[in-house]
């Protein structure tokens, strides 16, 4: 379009300044704006559209249960739909993974290869949220309302069920009979740091002690008594009103916030000489504003802590005496303090993203009673967003890839998948619980015709011992040469390494538990998130539903460098990049006016405003109809913009653009604001 010749040119770039609700209205840095929803900022630092989520691993091929839509809490008698609030990824010493989820009174590992998980532990708390850490092939979980448990992975139940009842014990969990000799009761908080298992905020004996931090021995999570000769098992008091409300590694240190203060424990020495010891590293005996308020908001990020104090969100690294509050973060947490739930101070959660280098934290807001707003933080670009999406559980979980043995004996034709014979399809790893969608390796048909019946040959002996003589054993020569048809020649020349060859894992997924259906997500599917909408008990296969969801930036009040005089605006243009296999979804455009500086995120003191046509808004897509090769056999070239032709006059103007849409790929680069100033 033609741009009025009178018109003075303003434009932003780039559009990743501070988000900034705090602030004056007409007071916010070049750059920033009053509101950022949905946007985000890329690895190369430019804004983008947040994309949606979808169902934890899935694929197009089946789906099972992976997104722990079905709690199988009809396993259990009694048992309820409860929020997801535990998400943990153990590493096992093959350099597999077991990831592991949980609610108040169930704990679950994920078997990846059925798409569903399996309950190692039911009936453990009726209240309260579990935290866990891990020292070898032990999984230590915490919470203070039921006894800590342990986990060795993939251990078996301790007993069966029969019929409908419970018999005594049908955990994979075991109780650690060690901290029965202390008196050790119940613990709030766990971390595993440089081999040592530490246990805070303890209940010993009949009393919670709030500022006792408890240690193991090295590598030996379970070994907690003190004064044992050649152990470095111990504890420390930090002292009355000292109450212990998280833990984090920093650096080469463990850090203790409690509720006046911040303590660092350190190993100092030699080899042979090491020497546990403690000193606090920040005081706040006053106001407590800058302690940690919300215990499970605390989150470890490269060389920095952050986490929701009482009036702000903090930051604190191992080179400060105090936490501080960065400008650029602080200007943007009003958002959070705003409109928050004070009185349920356990609900908000922090975790750090390490996909995207971005620190999540999610928040109930004041009439709400679950988590539903999210502030994304971007650590290498300082940037924040906000989400409106609640969730109660983050973890990043880097998904590996296994043979089974399953697979390895259809593989090599030693079993099938279906049939009476040799069929290992009775054998395959199974889901456990009702539901309707069982998940299988797959194994139903017949690839090949197995004749395996021997492990080395088809000639037998018979084993027997003169004070028995009734348990003669007949097996296989084992001294005797190989037959054929046997397992020893189909294997040939290959090894246990070569059996056990494990591919490389999938990319870092940041699992989040939406708060709106309790199932697990995967950020995906372009600009949707999927919803699962089945009831419970399920009856059948889970079924979703595709929200929509709009991507939204507000600008604060534009003076146009006259804060006295009206500007009209002319036009509006907006620079964006496209991927042109990725067209969809609508871009709207509404501008306001106002005689004073007015909160656009407000209603009031005369701020209106008006949508630019067209109203359904422009299509996100190139602007121009040829492509590059249409342009070279034309002779022509692009010289079309996406801009609007606007007519809006006011002191203080506005813009807030508004995208949406379940496709349509966006990367906001500048703004361009044509305008006149209007004669006094």
């Amino acid at each position: 379009m033609r741009i009025p010749p009178d018109a003075k040119l303003y434009e932003l770039r780039p559009l990743t300044g501070p988000l900034d609700p705090s602030s004056s209205p007409d007071a916010v840095l070049a750059g920033g704006h009053r509101w950022v929803q949905n946007f985000r900022v890329n690895a190369a630092g430019a804004l983008i559209r947040s994309p949606g989520f979808k169902r934890l691993l899935y694929t197009e091929t089946g789906y099972n249960n992976a997104d722990l839509h079905n709690q199988l809490e009809k396993t259990s008698v009694g048992a309820t739909v409860e929020d997801i609030t535990f998400l943990f990824e153990a590493s096992l010493s093959n350099g597999l993974t077991k990831f592991l989820a949980g609610t108040k009174s169930r704990l679950y590992a994920l078997n990846t290869k059925t798409g569903n998980w399996k309950l190692v532990g039911e009936g453990l708390a009726t209240a309260g949220a579990w935290e866990a850490a891990q020292l070898g092939e032990f999984v230590i979980f915490v919470n203070e309302n039921a006894k800590p448990v342990y986990y060795k992975v993939d251990q078996p139940k301790e007993s069966e069920r029969s019929g409908g009842n419970l018999v005594d014990k049908v955990n994979s969990l075991k109780e650690i009979d060690s901290f029965a000799g202390i008196g050790l009761n119940r613990v709030r908080h766990i971390k595993e740091w440089r081999g040592l298992m530490f246990y805070a905020n303890v209940h010993e004996g009949n009393e919670w002690v709030p500022d006792r931090l408890i240690w193991s021995d090295f590598k030996k999570p379970f070994e907690i008594t003190p004064n044992v000769a050649d152990s470095l098992a111990g504890y420390q008091d930090l002292g009355q009103g000292e109450d212990i409300i998280g833990m984090e590694p920093l650096a080469n240190v463990l850090l203790i916030y409690t509720t006046r203060g911040i303590w660092q424990f350190e190993v100092t020495g030699g080899t042979g000489t090491d020497v546990l010891t403690f000193r606090k590293r920040y005081s706040d005996d006053d106001s407590g504003n800058m302690t940690l308020t919300y215990p499970n908001s605390l989150a470890a990020a490269g060389d920095h802590h952050f986490y929701l104090g009482r009036d702000g969100i903090y930051t604190y690294n191992i080179y400060r005496s105090n936490p501080s509050k960065v400008d650029w973060l602080h200007l943007a947490s009003s958002v959070v303090f705003d409109d928050i739930n004070t009185s349920l101070c356990e609900l908000p959660i922090s975790k750090f993203n390490a996909k995207a280098n971005e620190v999540w934290i999610s928040w109930p807001s004041k009439t709400a009673t679950k988590n539903d707003k999210t502030v994304i933080i971007n650590t290498k670009h300082q940037h924040v967003s906000y989400m409106d999406a609640g969730f109660t559980a983050f973890e990043n979980f880097s998904k590996q890839n296994y043979i089974s043995i399953a697979e390895w004996a259809i593989t090599n034709c030693v079993c099938a998948e279906g049939g009476a014979t040799h069929g290992i399809h009775q054998y395959r790893e199974s889901t456990e619980g009702s539901s309707v969608c069982t998940g299988s390796e797959g194994f139903t048909t017949t690839r090949c015709t197995p004749n395996v019946d021997n492990l080395l040959t088809t000639a037998r002996i018979t084993v027997s011992d003169a004070a028995f003589p009734e348990d003669d054993a007949i097996t296989e020569d084992w001294a005797g040469a190989a037959t054929a048809d046997t397992l020893y020649l189909k294997l040939g020349t290959a090894t246990f390494a070569d059996l056990c060859d494990t591919p490389c894992p999938d990319e870092v997924r940041f699992v989040m538990a939406w708060a709106k259906d309790n199932c697990l997500k995967e950020e995906g599917n372009g600009y949707k998130r999927e919803r699962c909408t089945s009831t419970h008990p399920y009856t059948a296969c889970a079924t979703y539903a595709e929200d929509d969801f709009n991507s939204i930036l507000t600008s604060p009040a534009l003076r146009l460098n006259d804060p006295t005089k009206d500007k009209l605006m002319r036009a509006f243009t907006l620079e964006f990049d496209h991927d042109i296999s990725k067209e969809g979804g609508k871009i709207h455009l509404r501008i306001g006016n106002a005689a004073q500086a007015a909160d656009p995120n407000k209603a009031g003191c005369g701020l209106v405003w008006k949508k630019q046509h067209p109203l359904e808004g422009q299509s996100i897509k190139c602007v121009t109809e040829f492509d590059r090769n249409a342009h070279t056999s034309l002779g022509t070239r692009a010289s079309e913009e996406l801009t609007w032709p606007v007519y809006e006059q006011g002191r203080n103007l506005y813009y807030e653009i508004s995208v949406n849409g379940a496709a349509g790929a966006f990367e906001a680069t500048a703004i361009r604001i044509y305008a006149t100033t209007k004669k006094a």
